[in-house]
């Protein structure tokens, strides 16, 4: 009894494979544990209101919604027994449902599917393939993580949308791209990063706003950050008025950034000698001409002659 129920399974499967029927349906398990027994064929016609779903019965695909509907050709068991189904497109939600019939030889059960569109503002993953490895990923400017020693980073809580991908490495040039994420769908990106061939200098000044000059180029005013510059060496000049001229001498190798500080001097204010002071002459006593002496002794000796 048992061999003739295998042998009819047999003829079954080998008259439906060829009619058209998925050969890698399984087959359903029975609500009773028992083995099933086919007694002819129907039909599931699965309709959906997302045009390109796709759908799958107990994890197998059978193919995806065309004009509405997917009409499957299927075994018919006498035994009850459960299905699990499955409608899914990109954007939308999933549709499940146990299915508990199985349709009557000959004819064809009608089930349905709907499918909601799913927020705009649902995540999605971003996968990053990054040689080589170990750089700084920024999603919209803010630190989503580093690449690992494998170079594969999977983000998968990233808002959908346009979304701004950088990653930055030193000695590497950044890398900046515009990436579109898709609501509950994974976007792969593969990236290879580019070596500098320049380097930066970023030039501070205490007090700052000191005017600066490489190699005698004016470029700005401290603090000042520049970029783009070739291996070299580099004389880097300040000036501010109050203090005196500043030099830096850097050496710049690709895709190092150097901090070139400069403590500026106040120019010198020479101390003023104070005067030598002038002494002042003290007074003299008035005396009596010596001429006027001598004619007054003169006159008085005269006279005293004159008496004799």
């Amino acid at each position: 009894m048992r061999s003739g129920i295998i042998l009819m399974i047999l003829l079954v499967s080998a008259v439906l494979i060829p009619a058209g029927v998925c050969g890698a349906e399984p087959i359903p398990v029975p609500a009773t544990g028992e083995p099933p027994v086919p007694v002819g064929e129907g039909y599931f016609e699965f309709r959906c209101n997302i045009e390109g779903a796709g759908v799958s019965l107990d994890g197998t695909s059978l193919g995806a919604i065309t004009n509405g509907s997917l009409l499957v050709r299927v075994p018919v068991y006498t035994q009850p027994f459960r299905r699990q189904l499955l409608m899914e497109a990109p954007g939308y939600s999933t549709y499940t449902e146990t299915i508990l019939t199985s349709p009557k030889a000959g004819e064809t059960l009608i089930i349905r599917g709907n499918l909601k569109i799913l927020p705009f503002n649902q995540t999605g993953t971003l996968s990053l393939a990054v040689s080589p490895p170990g750089g700084e990923v920024r999603i919209d400017g803010t630190p989503s993580g580093v690449i690992p020693y494998s170079g594969i980073l999977a983000l998968r809580t990233v808002k959908a949308g346009n979304r701004n991908l950088q990653v930055s490495l030193p000695g590497y040039e950044e890398y900046t791209e515009m990436v579109r994420v898709e609501a509950n769908m994974e976007t792969k990106k593969r990236i290879i990063l580019v070596p500098q061939t320049t380097g930066t200098l970023e030039i501070t000044s205490e007090p700052s706003g000191a005017a600066v000059t490489i190699n005698d180029t004016p470029y700005g005013v401290t603090p000042l950050t520049v970029t783009g510059l070739n291996q070299g060496t580099y004389i880097v000049g300040y000036s501010l008025p109050g203090y005196q001229p500043f030099l830096n001498q850097v050496i710049l190798v690709p895709g190092q950034s150097v901090i070139v500080p400069a403590a500026m001097q106040p120019v010198p204010t020479p101390t003023p000698t104070p005067a030598t002071p002038v002494p002042t002459p003290e007074p003299t006593r008035a005396g009596i001409p010596a001429g006027v002496i001598i004619t007054g002794c003169a006159i008085a000796l005269a006279s005293w002659q004159k008496k004799e």
